[in-house]
């Protein structure tokens, strides 16, 4: 019969509910493993957590032991003769494939042929028993016989897939700690090979060996990138402690923070319109000096064009603004701009908080200990005249030490006779 939309949508939703309490339920069940296996591990503390909660799970396939029969001992004696035949390295022979045979030669057989046959291969199977009862269980041992026996199996049907569609394949399957016994399994198929080898220049058997190493030991770190890992880590739990540590800072005292805060603004704004105010006003004065310049005495001038200064020509209004007195028609012209003599508030650039200028004085300077003294001429700056020939003497000269040495004195002398 064929389901409305509203029962389809309800059995989709019990499906779901289902499948998400059975999931709860799993996960639930799961965590009360790895309790015990944690209980496992303060008790007796011999192996790893990983390794209790492993053998938990672990459960043996077989339900039940068999019994030790002539013919089952007559089959393994037959099987283990026909594979010791087979060179190292063949693949070796089931019980299934050779049954045909075996049933052939045990039919040619009487009791007592039975007997002697397989007698010594009922003890051996015996003692192998009652080992297996009485050794402890390896967890190593029995997953690394899961590991061969499973992976035999991907390895079939990965070979039957292949040759029905054709499909290529790499497996890698290596272990992930030391504690593991699997060695490096690899399944490829022709194709796979020859692209490792021709295109990356390397074999998987390299290239299994390197993802084991790294699953093993993990990536290679030198000393130094181990120490900036450590810094990295250190500095992102640090910003990491001062976040918090402000989130809380500000939960507990927001009430003051936004008083300051609101505060803060208050008096920027308020620092804002009083400096535009006297911006404005000292601009309104300046124009106005500019515009009244022909009725105020030159030497003055200076001191109207000084910040704060205020001319008593001006007429200033309450806001700040100022009145321009209109220029005549008939005025002569303006004189011609004199020399302005800087004063010291100019040249330093110093004003007090009203606008006026301040005055640097200078550091004064220790006294010479010559001041006030009159001194000679300096020496050597005296140029010696030189001499006439016929006025001096046959016999004399002018000799170079009678002149002063000096930059450019001349020395003359008369050839000796």
């Amino acid at each position: 019969m064929k389901q409305t939309v509203a029962q389809k949508a309800l059995s989709k939703a019990r499906r779901k509910k289902h499948h998400d309490e059975y999931a709860e339920a799993l996960t639930a069940a799961r965590d009360i493993v790895k309790e015990q296996a944690a209980l496992l591990y303060e008790k007796f503390g011999r192996h790893s957590i990983n390794y209790y909660f492993e053998e938990i799970m672990q459960c043996s396939q077989l339900t039940g032991q068999c019994k030790v029969t002539m013919w089952n001992a007559f089959i393994k004696k037959e099987v283990e003769h026909h594979n010791s035949v087979l060179p190292a390295g063949k693949r070796r022979h089931k019980a299934c494939k050779l049954m045909p045979q075996i049933c052939a030669r045990w039919q040619e057989m009487d009791e007592n042929q039975h007997t002697a046959e397989t007698e010594v291969v009922i003890e051996s199977i015996k003692e192998c028993h009652e080992m297996k009862e009485l050794s402890s269980h390896s967890v190593m041992l029995s997953t690394l016989v899961d590991a061969n026996k499973t992976l035999e199996k991907v390895d079939r049907e990965l070979t039957t897939l292949h040759s029905c569609t054709g499909i290529e394949f790499i497996l890698l399957a290596v272990q992930g700690d030391t504690e593991h016994w699997n060695q490096p399994h690899i399944f490829n198929t022709a194709h796979a090979a020859e692209f490792f080898d021709s295109c990356l220049k390397t074999s998987l058997g390299t290239l299994a060996f390197h993802f084991e190493g790294y699953c093993v030991a993990g990536l290679a770190k030198t000393h130094v990138e181990e120490v900036l890992d450590l810094k990295k880590n250190l500095s992102e739990m640090i910003l990491q402690k001062l976040h918090e540590w402000i989130v809380s800072l500000q939960s507990s005292y927001q009430p003051s923070m936004l008083f300051f805060s609101r505060a803060r603004d208050s008096s920027i704004t308020q620092a804002d319109a009083e400096f535009r105010d006297w911006e404005t006003s000292r601009f309104n004065a300046a124009m106005a000096q500019m515009s009244d310049n022909t009725n105020i005495d030159p030497s003055t001038n200076d001191m109207a064009l000084l910040p704060g200064s205020q001319s008593s020509d001006l007429a200033t209004e309450a806001n700040g603004s100022s009145t321009l007195t209109p220029i005549p028609v008939d005025q002569p012209p303006p004189p011609a701009p004199q020399h302005r003599k800087w004063l010291a508030a100019e040249l330093t650039g110093i004003f007090s908080a009203s606008g006026g200028g301040v005055v640097v004085q200078k550091k004064a300077c220790k006294e010479r200990s010559d001041r006030d003294k009159k001194h000679g001429p300096r020496k050597g700056t005296r140029v010696a005249t030189p001499t006439v020939a016929s006025a001096s003497p046959p016999n004399s000269a002018v000799s170079a030490e009678s002149v002063d040495s000096a930059p450019g004195t001349v020395s003359l002398a008369s050839p000796s006779s």
